[in-house]
């Protein structure tokens, strides 16, 4: 926001500690005087707790403390949020709670501060009383009042009224339009904190609704006007997991907000899960306990180290961090949904139809567990009661968008258009339309890829298996997600196998089922913990056993990854697919797990891997199962792996190999503006703009 040469000395410093700009803004702090020197001192503490320099802020909050009056009041605001944020929260609650009848703009900050915190403490009975009080203020509000309009917002929000909320955030932003800060009287909202805490409040609405798209909005014009605020990279962080899993551009984000502030406990809580996704254990365990080392109370931190406990095998543990959490706050069923999303990432739809069930004891208002809850249940086949759950998920909660297409696609569209026909151990279900095509042709194609896999595997998939083709990406999506566009063609739940009809869409239909019934033998035999990259090797080399033409032609792709040292070591091969940074990235990763899963059959044959996936599901990690399994350690593995591939591939060493720029729009940018750039770096911005259609830019 632009300030005017009429501008006080503490209106230019507000002006610049919006815009982030934090040496700036403190020598034009370190310039007030006489009325205004209170003020400023309260906006330099914001600044030093931006930055995680705590001692520094709470050295000027004593002082302001001890003078008493409004400013008082904020000063025990940012106080309260200094102490949570180094895991203090009870004394954080006991700070505020003899201030939380006070009068006047500053205690509606208080109030909303302390409502916050009665619910991070498990204390959400307690918390109705002030943060009803401040949405009560609403029908009395002057529709100039930006500030207000806005806590009204984030208290409705807390009280879990999202379109109250998303209304009154709505009515603030068209009331702040216009408003220049820096000039005349600041606001208690705008000393305490950025400006942009609208907009990050905006952004974590959308995100629990499952609108990342919006959510992204907002967070992008935070980081406009506070490019260096923290809390704001790491919100951006989180948009870009949700929308797309781009794990390389999380970490960016979270690596500029650690350099602002190393005291963000929420950053590491991020990295942790990131971490956790890519099979990496300790570093996921490390994470955490840096960020458990800052705040003992950031709950999702503690979460994520439960998750990680779980994904580990350790039980004990991952008890103990349950007890750990409930302890701190007894209704945070946050906790098991957020086991539930890694849990989800490792097939253990059983594992988290028991957590979320136990969820719901724990948090019975909370409608995103019960919307979980019957997601899964339908992954596991159990239709019926997957129903019921989220008919009452959405008695809970009429804005979770997951558990509307859901039960319009179960309620309306599967009724109308598809029919259910078992055979034998198989329940298929199969678009109206196609009927008589499927029906001649999918029971004995099944059949044969189940006698096939038998024979390899010594087991059979429990019965039924559900087999269902869906003769539109919408319904097939919403069926595997919840959401209307997903970018997969099929998908294995381990007892459920979905995909596109024959007639959706052109592709290999017939490639793409026997994939994902390979999967069903993996998952089954390795208990649901199967590596991702092995199951998805396994299921492309089954393809490539059925018929060799299925197999993907990417040898000089492969090739090039290779002698670039593009692809992870064996035991990690997992990041070749949750670091991919385009469509081709993760079409090589599932090439070179294949070509990875051919070597090993070829040198250690079909009971060696057999009895890989037998030892991790008795919960072996990948190091010990390739030691056991295949008598070799990783490094040696992947070695002899990457011999193997180069020997198959000499017929390259002497060739000339095109290699197409694969840069994303934003990153080619940036490289092609520098004054360095290359013609290379101009070549890749060329190919992004084609990639995005933009021929003439191109």
């Amino acid at each position: 926001m632009p300030s005017s040469c009429s501008a006080s000395p503490l209106g230019e410093a507000l002006v610049l500690a919006a815009a982030t700009d934090y040496a700036k803004s403190e020598a034009e702090l370190a310039k007030v005087s006489g009325k205004d020197r209170a003020r400023a001192d309260l906006v330099l503490a914001r600044l030093h707790e931006e930055r995680g320099r705590f001692a520094d802020a709470l050295q000027l909050l004593g002082k302001l403390e001890s003078a008493g009056g409004s400013l008082a009041l904020l000063a025990k605001v940012q106080h309260a949020r200094i102490l949570a944020a180094r895991g203090d929260v009870p004394k954080a609650i006991e700070l505020l709670k003899p201030e939380a009848g006070a009068k006047g703009p500053e205690a509606r900050r208080l109030r909303l501060q302390l409502g916050e915190l009665l619910i991070h403490a498990g204390r959400r009975a307690e918390a109705d009383t002030p943060l009803k009080a401040i949405t009560d203020e609403y029908t009395d509000m002057a529709e100039s009042d930006f500030s207000g309009l806005a806590e009204v917002g984030r208290a409705a929000q807390l009280l879990r009224s999202p379109k109250d909320a998303n209304r009154a955030y709505q009515e603030s932003e068209r009331a702040a339009k216009g408003v220049r800060l820096g000039q005349g009287e600041p606001t208690p909202a705008q000393l305490t904190a950025n400006p942009v805490e609208l907009l990050l409040w905006r952004a974590e609405l959308f995100l629990d609704k499952y609108d990342p798209g919006h959510a992204e909005e907002a967070v992008k014009e935070a980081l406009e006007k506070a490019p260096h605020l923290a809390v704001a990279h790491v919100a951006m962080a989180r948009v870009k997991l949700d929308q797309s899993l781009d794990f390389d551009e999380a970490e960016t984000e979270l690596a500029a907000a650690l350099a602002v502030n190393p005291e963000c406990s929420s950053a590491y809580a991020v990295r942790a899960g990131i971490a956790l996704r890519d099979g990496e254990i300790e570093a996921s365990k490390a994470a955490t306990q840096k960020a458990l080392a800052i705040n003992r109370y950031d709950l999702e931190a503690e979460s994520v180290a439960g998750a990680t406990l779980l994904i580990a095998e350790d039980k004990a543990g991952y008890e103990r961090t349950k007890a750990s959490v409930l302890g701190k706050n007894k209704e945070y069923g946050s906790f098991f949904i957020t086991v539930a999303e890694y849990a989800d990432w490792e097939h253990r739809y059983d594992d988290i139809v028991t957590m979320m069930k136990e969820a719901a004891k724990v948090d019975p208002d909370d409608g995103r567990i019960l919307g979980t809850l019957g997601l899964t249940m339908l992954r596991t086949g159990d239709e019926k009661g997957g129903i019921e759950t989220l008919n009452k998920a959405w008695s809970k909660d009429k804005y979770n968008v997951r558990v509307f297409n859901t039960l319009n696609l179960y309620e309306k569209q599967i009724p109308a258009q598809y029919e259910s026909v078992t055979v034998g151990p198989f329940a298929f279900r199969f678009p109206r339309s196609e009927k008589v095509m499927l029906e001649r042709y999918l029971p004995s194609f099944t059949g044969e890829a189940v006698a096939s896999m038998k024979a390899r595997y010594g087991l059979l998939p429990d019965a039924p298996l559900n087999i269902e083709l869906y003769e539109s990406r919408e319904h097939f999506s919403v069926r595997t997600s919840g959401l209307p566009n997903i970018g997969i063609q099929g998908v294995c739940f381990g007892r459920v196998v979905a995909a596109l009809s024959p007639e959706s869409e052109p592709f290999n239909w017939g490639n793409v089922v026997w994939h994902e019934l390979g999967h069903v033998f993996a998952i089954k035999l390795s208990n649901y913990r199967v590596p991702r990259w092995f199951t998805e090797g396994l299921s492309e080399y089954e393809t490539i056993v059925r018929r060799p033409e299925w197999q993907r032609e990417m040898d000089q792709e492969f090739y090039r990854a290779l002698v670039r040292n593009e692809l992870p070591a064996a035991a990690t091969m997992n990041r070749a697919f949750t670091h991919a940074k385009s469509a081709e990235d993760v079409t090589i990763a599932y090439y070179a797990a294949s070509q990875l899963l051919v070597y090993t059959v070829e040198s250690f044959g079909m009971p060696k891997v057999r009895q890989a996936l037998e030892l991790w599901g008795k919960g072996k990690t990948t190091p010990e199962v390739l030691r056991t399994a295949f008598g070799l350690e990783p490094a040696e593995y992947d070695k002899r792996f990457r011999e193997w591939a180069r020997k198959r591939l000499s017929r390259y060493d002497q060739q000339y190999l095109f290699a197409m720029p694969r840069r994303s729009l934003e990153d080619a940018t940036k490289k092609a503006a520098l004054p360095n750039a290359s013609a290379a770096d101009h070549t890749a911005l060329a190919v992004a703009l084609l990639r995005k259609k933009d021929r003439d830019d191109a």
